[in-house]
């Protein structure tokens, strides 16, 4: 272990010295690499704000189930309280309120505003609820019928407010100066539905909603049964068909009596362009895990979600690769950031080897250099005593062997204290040490011939 120590040390200390000689080589080749590295920007602000809605709504309690497995992969999770799709989009759009993340429905966006975004996929159905009170207007069947009634709808600011506009469009009613149609929050008109201040209510939310349940649990009120469905599918190209089956909602009671059939959007989980490809990954996979463990799927079948269903905000290519191929391989075996950083950036990982390992291999080289250049002397003077001893070695006295013997003592001297002050255990000097005791061993032999 220490040599090994010994050996990291004189190697460090050999690329410092490499480094300050070549240095303006050391920044031609090392520039590139840091200006890559600003590009890519391989190092992540680990938190997320999500803009999602109301606390106690779908969107804001599909947030929180997502914030346990974001923990896990180091992420920190912020959820944003809002209006809705529309709130969200302009929260999403404004860098400086920080919000990277937003739950919207494109379908409620212009085409300008979904532009500005990518799409990680589609989470869920959430149907368009219409609750009616029958025992007041009876059996509702169309939607034009509906409209001489007191409407609740959405704030003119809500992703609820722009889908009844498109719906009642359909039927040739507009719905902006029509004072049949009230906009307010939902808690508001849930009250004013029961107080019968409204006759009607439009909003979107999951099958097991706690405010579906409640209507639906209330016998005072109807779901209103869209007709022609596969028309409004036609028209509206992000709607899709679901159905309700007969006692679905509460089977003791048989909650609903019978099938329904309505009509859902599916909710984006959308980011800004900007937003770092590890936080993406993230994201896509606590929804997938989420969606995964749910107890409440309804419409969807398990591993269904999310998907990239409503084409109208382009998809992420984070989105795209994780569609196509799933979580990188290496995540198996490697933590989270590690996998992803490697997925990224194997090509920048290649790319610095390729400019570190000729240094490396140049200092190697370099030092075997500097280390021959040290021993040189070294060489030469054991060469001398070689080749004095060789050539004279019939005409020469005691005392020349002995002058000889002290120069080949100074070397295995100044040779030894190279060792030590170099910490050099395995190198040439050790071929010289051999050398030097075979001369020494020569020089011996003939002193003690002539002493004979």
């Amino acid at each position: 272990m220490n040599y090994i120590f010994r050996l990291l040390r004189a190697e460090i200390r050999s690329i410092i010295a490499l480094i300050s000689a070549h240095k303006r080589e050391c920044l031609l080749l090392l520039a590139p690499l840091f200006l890559l590295l600003s590009i890519v920007n391989p190092f992540a602000d680990r938190k997320i704000v999500l803009a999602a809605d109301n606390k106690g709504s779908s969107w804001y309690q599909m947030a929180q189930s997502g914030e346990k497995y974001l923990n896990d992969f180091g992420v920190q999770l912020q959820i944003q309280t809002s209006d809705g799709t529309l709130k969200n989009a302009e929260l999403l759009a404004d860098s400086s309120s920080h919000v990277n993340a937003a739950f919207l429905i494109p379908g409620a966006l212009t085409p300008k505003q979904n532009q500005e975004f990518y799409s990680l996929g589609s989470l869920d159905y959430e149907p368009i609820w219409i609750f009616y009170n029958k025992k007041k207007l009876g059996l509702i069947d169309s939607l034009k019928d509906l409209a001489h009634y007191r409407i609740g709808v959405g704030p003119v600011k809500s992703g609820r407010y722009v889908l009844t506009k498109k719906l009642f469009e359909l039927n040739r009613i507009t719905i902006q100066d029509n004072p049949n149609f009230i906009p307010a929050p939902l808690s508001q008109q849930l009250e004013s539905l029961v107080g019968g201040d409204i006759d009607g209510l439009i909003f979107i939310a999951e099958a097991f909603d706690k405010n579906v349940s409640k209507l639906m649990h209330n016998p005072d009120f109807a779901v209103f049964e869209f007709p022609d469905i596969a028309a409004y599918e036609k028209n509206i190209s992000f709607l899709d068909a679901v159905k309700i089956p007969a006692g679905s909602i509460d089977i003791l009671e048989k909650l609903p009596a019978k099938d329904i059939s309505l009509i859902a959007i599916t909710t984006t989980l959308a980011v800004r362009r900007d937003m770092h490809a590890g936080l993406q990954l993230a994201l896509l996979m606590a929804a997938k895990e989420v969606e995964r463990n749910s107890q409440l799927l309804f419409f969807s079948k398990r591993n269904e979600f999310p998907a990239y269903v409503d084409p109208q905000i382009e998809l992420s290519p984070v989105a795209r690769h994780f569609y196509d191929l799933g979580p990188p391989a290496v995540m198996r075996y490697l933590p989270f950031w590690t996998a992803v950083f490697i997925e990224r950036f194997w090509v920048l990982l290649v790319t610095i080897f390729a400019v570190i390992y000729p240094l490396i291999a140049y200092n190697f080289g370099a030092q075997t250099l500097r280390r021959d250049l040290r021993y040189a002397g070294y060489y030469d003077e054991l060469i001398d005593i070689d080749k004095q001893l060789f050539v004279n070695q019939h005409v020469m006295s005691v005392e020349l062997l002995r002058e000889l013997n002290v120069r080949l003592i100074s070397v295995e001297k100044a040779l030894r204290a190279e060792i030590v002050i170099r910490n050099e255990t395995k190198h040439k000097h050790f071929l010289l040490l051999r050398d030097a005791a075979c001369v020494r061993a020569d020089i011996n032999e003939q002193i003690k011939s002539r002493d004979c």
